[in-house]
């Protein structure tokens, strides 16, 4: 007595339309259902098998996964680089959006929530365009996370951004280039509070080889605020041997 399982997608990514269980097993719908979400998971990489269609910033109903229309027209996107008024250890500064509207839930949703879609809001939220400014990097470096936070959440955020960054640019991801030691969230710290909790938090594990020298790097992180995390993390680049260190933000607090 045969089991056969029948999946229909339509053409638009993201649109699931029905799973079916036939032969001895077509009472169990249960099961069925269950099937149904495990490979909806398995498509949009969610962390659980039971992926709701909700928008990661404002939990409405969203038809194109992971954001609702509303959400999506509230998104500010940012042209043209930072102006580096003070001298720091990187070149240049870009980031994708303003920090602003849905923005800091969206960030929330990838950093904190066990939500894995984060590859389609990526496509979303950093355009074309701004990856044509970095055709002639050699490399990317993810800020790090600490070593707690990377074991409570089970990968560092701005990893996630700097993978899909390297994919989209062809680059090689250098994933042991920095690394950082613990220390208090940045969040709710003053400037000059942030300055200091960054301050020698950032070194080279001189265990692994120095894939940095003399090589173009981008940097990338999660959201620019004071730019003391790029700066600590950009001067251990360039005390490595790095040519040019240049960064990548997802968002920017205007």
């Amino acid at each position: 007595m045969g089991v056969s399982l029948c999946i229909f997608f339509t053409p638009r990514r993201g649109s699931f339309m029905r799973l079916s269980v036939s032969g001895a097993m077509q009472g169990a719908s249960s099961l069925g259902v269950f099937l149904g979400k495990l490979v909806r998971g398995v498509v949009f990489g969610a962390a659980s098998p039971f992926f709701d269609r909700v928008c990661v910033a404002c939990g409405a109903h969203a038809e194109d996964l992971p954001i609702c229309k509303r959400c999506a027209d509230g998104i500010s996107f940012l042209k043209g680089e930072l102006n580096i008024y003070n001298k720091r250890h990187y070149r240049r500064l870009f980031s994708a959006v303003s920090y602003d509207g849905p923005v800091p839930a969206l960030i929330k949703g990838i950093k904190y929530s066990k939500r894995r879609d984060a590859e389609l809001l990526l496509d979303l939220l950093i355009r074309d365009e701004l990856l044509a400014n970095f055709s002639e990097i050699d490399a990317v470096v993810a800020v790090p996370s600490d070593p707690f936070r990377f074991f409570m959440r089970g990968y560092n955020p701005a990893g996630v951004i700097a993978s899909h960054v390297a994919k989209r640019l062809r680059k090689p991801l250098l994933m042991r280039a920095v690394t950082k030691r613990r220390t208090p969230p940045q969040v709710g710290l003053s400037l000059a509070k942030r300055k200091e909790n960054v301050r020698g938090a950032f070194y080279r594990p001189y265990l692994f080889p120095n894939d940095v020298e003399g090589r173009h790097i981008l940097l990338v992180d999660d959201v620019e605020t004071s730019g003391a995390t790029l700066d600590n993390c950009a001067m251990v680049l360039k005390r490595s041997g790095a040519g040019v260190v240049d960064a990548l933000t997802l968002a920017r607090a205007l």
